[in-house]
């Protein structure tokens, strides 16, 4: 389950079609983290900014993470 949450925001953002770049820009996260994919993660703050951001509150992710 490592980076779950990090993939998770990462494929919602794929999903819809939203701009990584433009996120990267606007939130100071590295568009490498942001990557469907990707081996990085992001700070807790970072998860934050991009949950409020995205409007997907973060107990959705621990749903799909079958915690909650």
């Amino acid at each position: 389950m490592e980076n779950f949450a990090t993939r998770f925001l990462a494929d919602f953002i794929e999903k819809n079609q939203i701009s990584i770049i433009d996120i990267s820009e606007k939130l100071d996260i590295p568009a490498g983290k942001l990557f469907p994919g990707t081996r990085e993660s992001l700070t807790a703050d970072e998860c934050l900014k991009l949950c409020r951001y995205l409007h997907v509150r973060p107990e959705e992710i621990m749903k799909d993470m079958k915690i909650v």
